[in-house]
Formats: C-alpha cells, structure tokens, sequence
C-alpha cells in the first residue's frame, strides 16, 4: 500500500515549530509516520542518539530538548512501535475518523500530499483552543480549486497565515526525496469563549445594589473609594462562575455514569461491562463543588484585600505581618461591602499597636543586625531578679548588612534591600507625623526622596556603587557593595531621638517624663553614645563569655534562662562603676512624685 511517506527532514521541522507563538501543551501528530516532525523538537532539532547508546531512549533522556507530552495518529501500524518508542501515545490510525481534539494545545502534520486540505480542514473542525502547523503541497494553496482548498485559503487568511519553501526534500538529511515546493501553514484557533470572554463575564455581573458609603478608614488607608466595589463585584462574578461550573460538572458526572465503570475499576472489582455505578444525586454534586469553589473564592478575595497595593505600601514588612497573621480568621468571614469595610475600619483602630510593632520591629533590626548600632544606659526600671541595661541606637552613624549575596552593582538593588530601606522610610515618616507613603502637593506633585526611591533609582544607585554619598530625606548613605553594607548617617537628631524615647518608654527603660528624672540619669543617657566604648571595654574585662551579643541579652533576656539576666546584670555593673568614674550617680526617682506620665502619642494618619 502506498501510504506517501515522506518523512520530514530536520531542517522543515525547526521551520515549522518556529511558527507556534504558545507555550507547548499536550501535542497531536496525526499522521506522524515514524515520528520525525515532533522527535525533532522533542531533540532541539539535533542529531538522535544512537539506538545502543548505553544511556538510552526513555530510560535516561537527559538529552532531550524539550520533554514533551504527545499523541500520534499513523495509518501504518508497522510504524507504531517507533511511535512507542520516541515517546508517543497511538491514538488512533486514520486520523480523518478521530472525532475530538479538544485536549491538544498544538497540532502538527506532514500528511500526504493529495488530502492535505482535508486533514487541515478536519484538525481545525475538531480541535477546541489550538495552534496549528501544517506541511501541504504548495499546489494546494496555490491552486484552489476545489470547495476544500478554498474554504481552507479562506481560513488561512482570518486565522493564520502561510509561507512557500522550494527544495525541502532533496538533499542531505532527506530520507526520501521529491522535488516538490511546500507550503507550511500556520493557523490559531480561539474558541467563542475565548473571544467573547469579556460578554461572558459581564453575564455574571450581579445586579446593582445600594452602595455602602466607606468610613474614614478609606482615606486613612489611601484606598481608593471604589477598591470595595470592585473587589466584592469581581468576588460575586466568581461565585456565579462556580455556580455554572457546579452545574456542567454535575451534568458531566451524570453523564459519566452512564457509560459504566472505567476498566481499572472493572478489574480491581471483578465486574462486567453491564455493570453501572450507583445513582449520583446531581444537587449534592453541585453543593460540594460549590462549597469547595466558595472557600478558594473566598480566600483569593480577602487576600486581595490584605495585600492591595495601598495597603502593603502603607505598612511596613513587620506591620503587613502582623495584619496577614490574622488571614486565617478573616478569610471566614462572608465576603461583602459590609465585612471588607468592618474589616478596613478594625485595622484603622488597631493602627497605633500596629504602628508600635512596626517602629519596634525596626529599632530591634538596626540593632541586632550590627552590634556597633547599640549604645547603652542604665535603665529606669529594673525587673525583680536583675539590673536592666536600655540601648538607644547611635545618632551619629548605624550600618546595616543588606542582603550581600543579592546585590548587583551592574544592576541595582535587590528586592530585599528596598524592603528594608522602604520599612526605614515608612517608620521614620510616621515618627515625623507625616504620612508613610508620600502624598501629592497642591500641584499633583509626589516629592519622594525616601531612602527606597534613592536605591530604586539607577542613577543614583550606579553612584552609590561607585563609592559616592547620597542625600535622602532623613539620612545621607554611602553603600559598600564589597561588603554589602549601606552606612547611615541621620540628618534629622529630633526623629532618631523621637524613636529611642519611644522604644525607651514601651520598655520601660526611661521614665515616661524625662523631664521629671534625676539630672544624673539624663546625663548618662545623652552620653550614651560616648560613654559605650568604656562600658564595653569595662565589661570585657570581668566577663569570659564577651563573645556573646549584649544586644541579644538585653532583647532576649525574658525569653531565656537565667544566663541572659546574670549577662546583662553584669554589663550593668560595669555601666554603673564607669559612670562613678565620671561622677555620675543615676537615682531613679522622679524629682516630683506628682509628675504627670504621658506618652509619646503617634499619628495614625498614614
């Protein structure tokens, strides 16, 4: 039998796999032959290992290409167990009788010459959402003149396109010659839906209700006034969606069950071909798709909300933490105008603990990141077993290490170093009762020298590589990308002062009203930072284990053994014996019992 086999040579396959735009899927050949257009993709188009390769075909093909998955329809039976063997799943024999390609994101054909319309024609009819690639004689495009070659003329111009190739088959690499000229035809066929994707979705638009007017909490967040519409409209829209799925999926299961068991199941049970899976109850289908669909929807909504663009630029990286620690109990709730603006406004009433952690977090992570960051004190209030030591961070210059093995000085900063520069920025804004994020002027103008903006932007950045010093709003910088360090050095004493005092006070380190304690306390701590060296070199002296961080047993003592509290009792000995030196006597009462204790009190604008 004369099957027209010409088997496509290497060359012809890479011209035909460069046409498909999309990323490759599930493949049909349907009349593969021995497999040559596919394998050659399948190889990167270069030469097969040979057969007695001791590494094999499938068993070790690490010299594959592109290890895809694909289908083959071949007339030939004697050609199957190649098919097998390059990695294929048969099919089907004569193509022209498959009727669905649904599955397939690709198809590809090199069949013979004198039915190429037809087997074109067939692929587009039964195929759903593809790209399609064909090997025909260029006659065929040519010359239409039969109803097959037109309407396939007609399709190439609306969804693809074709291109003309003399002396493909003739030469080296071809396993069987002909001098014919070519035609690779392209095609894209997008299903309705597809196309009609934006008319579906407004189908599930649910019907206009009463608009709940948000509270302040929107503009105290910096949302925009519709956020809430749209996210609740685009939840609702999903919702419908899943309940149309739950409906095709329960009409798919009904009708999956009257064709019987599969043969696996057969099998493991013993059964016959008459045998029927008991009755589904369709309604009980649709309540668990859509219960299932509702609890995913649901979860993608709130977490929507949680991680909105204002929102994440509003908080700092421990204060989005702290908010998304609660997604677990949020996510339950229903998700609708009501609840999203209920939620909104608790994170507005819970600013100032949010707040609080953020500056926190921050002042812990300047310190414990460079010991050198640390001055020390004596503090105000001592727990019940030990002396406590209060640290400020230096006013003069701190370091930070930022992500060393990230940095690229051809490049520009990584992801985690703007973090944490933008986490700074955030804190110390809010610490100078200015919004976290920067506002536009009365002329639309957004003015942001922050300390992020500095390092996102290449310019500056190629500077600080090269050794410059960058001014930003509250600090000057220079970045040491050897080490990957960036040195800061506070232009504004009233912020970074505002941040110790507040840190001070949270823990109990200095009185609530510095105006109201002992002149000798406030001389050790305004002195801190001249006075540190002397402590350290004080409390080297009488303590073996220095090798351990005083910054991390001030900040870890009550989360530890007793070892952190006899740590820092002792560097609290050499604290007091250096001040004695200098004449200061700390006495930790308030010079006037009846003083009024105030807070350092935070804006929660942002």
């Amino acid at each position: 039998m004369d099957f027209q086999f010409y088997p496509t040579p290497k060359h012809l396959a890479e011209r035909v796999w460069a046409k498909f735009k999309n990323p490759i899927g599930l493949v049909l050949d349907p009349e593969a032959g021995k497999g040559d257009l596919t394998f050659a993709y399948i190889l990167g188009f270069k030469d097969e290992k040979p057969e007695d390769d001791s590494r094999g075909y499938r068993g070790n093909n690490w010299y594959y290409e592109n290890n895809i998955q694909w289908h083959a329809c071949e007339i030939n039976p004697e050609m199957h167990p190649i098919l097998t063997k390059r990695g294929a799943r048969v099919v089907g024999y004569d193509f022209l009788q498959m009727q669905n390609a649904s599955q397939y994101s690709h198809i590809v054909g090199n069949p013979p010459f004198n039915a190429g319309a037809s087997h074109v024609l067939h692929a587009w009819n039964i195929a759903y959402g593809a790209e399609l690639c064909f090997i025909l004689n260029a006659e065929t495009i040519r010359n239409p003149y039969t109803t097959e070659r037109k309407i396939l003329v007609d399709l190439i111009e609306k969804h693809g396109s074709v291109e003309f190739l003399s002396n493909q088959f003739i030469g080296e690499g071809v396993e069987r010659e002909t001098g014919v000229e070519v035609a690779i035809v392209y095609l894209e066929k997008v299903p309705n839906a597809v196309l009609d994707i934006d008319k579906v979705i407004d189908g599930l638009k649910p019907a206009k209700t009463v608009n709940i007017e948000g509270g302040p909490e929107l503009n105290a967040l910096a949302l925009p006034r519709d956020f809430i519409d749209r996210v609740v409209e685009d939840y609702e829209i999903a919702i419908n969606a899943s309940i149309k799925f739950a409906e095709a999926l329960a009409v798919l299961n009904m009708a999956e069950n009257r064709l019987g068991r599969t043969f696996a199941e057969m099998q493991s049970k013993g059964l016959g071909a008459t045998d029927r899976p008991t009755q589904i109850d369709p309604q009980s289908i649709m309540r668990k798709s859509i219960e299932t669909q509702t609890e995913e929807i649901r979860a993608r909504a709130w977490a929507q909300v949680l991680r909105s663009t204002k929102l994440s630029d509003t908080l700092s990286t421990a204060g989005r933490k702290n908010v998304e620690s609660q997604f677990q109990t949020i996510a339950q709730l229903e998700f609708t105008k009501t609840n999203v603006h209920g939620f909104f406004a608790g994170i507005l009433q819970s600013m100032g603990d949010i707040n609080k952690a953020m500056i926190l977090d921050l002042f812990d992570s300047i310190l414990q990141r460079d010991n050198d960051n640390a001055t020390f004190f004596q503090s105000w209030k001592s727990n019940e077993k030990h002396k406590t030591v209060g640290m400020r961070i230096k006013r003069t210059r701190f370091i930070l290490p930022l992500n060393r093995h990230e940095y690229s000085p051809q490049k520009n900063a990584s992801h985690g170093m703007l973090s944490v520069l933008g986490d700074i920025d955030k804190v110390f804004r809010m610490l100078d009762g200015k919004p976290t994020i920067p506002v536009a002027d009365v002329n639309g103008h957004i003015v942001d020298n922050g300390l992020k903006k500095c390092f996102d932007n290449a310019h500056r950045f190629s500077n600080l590589v090269q050794g410059a010093r960058e001014e930003t709003e509250y600090f000057d910088v220079r970045y040491y990308p050897g080490k990957g360090t960036v040195h800061f050095f506070p232009k504004n004493m009233d912020v970074i002062e505002r941040l110790n005092r507040f840190v001070g006070r949270v823990r109990q380190w200095i009185p609530e009203d510095m105006e109201k304690a002992d002149k000798d306390f406030v001389t050790q701590y305004e002195q801190a930072e001249k006075l540190t060296p002397a402590y350290l070199k004080e409390f080297s002296r009488n303590t073996s284990n220095y090798y351990r961080s005083p910054v991390y047993a001030i900040l870890k003592r009550d989360e530890r053994d007793n070892d952190d509290g006899q740590y820092v009792q002792r560097l609290a000995n050499a604290l007091a014996k250096v001040q004695l030196e200098h004449g200061i006597v700390v006495n930790n009462l308030l010079s006037s019992a009846t003083g009024t204790r105030q807070h350092e009190q935070l804006a929660l604008t942002m």
